[in-house]
């Protein structure tokens, strides 16, 4: 019984930390254009009109839904080509509370209403009349189409370019509790709260249903206690990277061999540092010179003006552009 209790605590808890630490990373792109996107993860989704066909749409409305933002147009190749993708995915999950809403950057209605009824789209869609620019392509700067984005559960944006891996990235966001704190390996403390909630709920069923001896719970408490030197003994981010740069964050790597890119969010502001570059950061109160002095793959290494401060970021994939000629 003990060897039971044990497999099924493993696995659960290793499936609420799997797909918590797949919505909580850092993202790798589709286009290299989406990096210019990255600014916008982590603040909500503000968006709100009125659709082509009547429906009020606000998306700080649809809270406890996952929400894919399109940006995309009937005369953009490739958003058609994606177009029975993205109709397939909402089909699949609509009924677990993943949304679409369509901002559209057609300039013909009737065009864009042929399409959408030929092709049976039943999300709504915004349309703007006239010549004059999109307001949510101004607002958001969106420089290529088909650009996806994902809000989740509380109206943030979490993911920018949805259009890779995107129903691992929906199902990931589905499963989260909009009450929890999403986890990860940067969150290990997050993990071992939850992880000792689930080891509480197996045991207490397992008492329930069967008496125990002093040795029943023997797997359960070996897992807390593996978990718990896991957590003293990673890195945390947020908390213990030195002080100064405790709030940067490494959202990509734009990797060329003239000239990688490192691309870096402090607060909610992003900003990008090649090698042997330095830029003054706000972070809280305090203006920080950020230097960056090395990028080796995916690892790069930031110090403070002085040198003597040091933090290493490490993103799990690269960006890849093809060097200049």
């Amino acid at each position: 019984m003990k060897k039971v209790l044990l497999i099924l605590t493993l696995t659960v808890a290793a499936g609420w930390f799997w797909f918590n630490r797949a919505a909580a990373s850092d993202e790798t792109l589709l286009h290299p254009e989406d990096a210019e996107y990255f600014g916008h993860v982590g603040r909500p989704a503000d968006v709100a009109f009125t659709a082509l066909d009547g429906r009020k749409v606000n998306v700080a409305e649809m809270k406890g839904h996952v929400v894919l933002l399109d940006f995309w147009a009937t005369w953009c190749g490739p958003c058609m080509r994606e177009m029975p993708r993205v109709k397939a995915t909402f089909e699949k999950y609509h009924a677990r509370g993943f949304e679409i809403v369509g901002i559209s950057f057609d300039r013909d209605r009737q065009a864009l209403q042929g399409v959408v009824q030929e092709a049976g789209i039943p999300w709504p869609h915004y349309f703007e009349e006239g010549q004059g620019k999109n307001l949510f392509g101004l607002k958001f700067g969106i420089r290529h189409y088909p650009s996806m984005w994902l809000v989740d559960k509380k109206g943030i944006v979490r993911f920018i370019s949805a259009g890779r891996d995107m129903e691992e990235k929906i199902a990931a966001l589905l499963a989260e509790d909009p009450d929890q704190k999403p986890l990860s390996l940067t969150n290990p403390v997050g993990f071992l709260d939850r992880a000792k909630e689930v080891v509480a709920s197996v045991k207490s069923h397992h008492e329930t249903d069967s008496p125990t001896d002093s040795g029943s719970s023997g797997g359960a408490t070996s897992l807390v206690a593996a978990i718990s030197r896991f957590a003293s003994n990673t890195p945390r981010s947020s908390d213990d990277r030195p002080a100064g740069l405790h709030a940067v964050r490494l959202k990509g790597v734009l990797a060329s061999v003239s000239r990688p890119m490192a691309m870096l969010e402090a607060d909610g502001h992003a900003f990008s540092l090649v090698p042997g570059e330095e830029m003054k950061v706000k972070i809280g109160e305090l203006i920080v010179p950020v230097r960056c002095d090395a990028i080796n793959g995916a690892r790069v290494t930031l110090s403070t003006s002085n040198g003597v401060v040091k933090s290493e970021l490490l993103l799990a994939q690269r960006v890849g552009i093809d060097p200049q000629p």
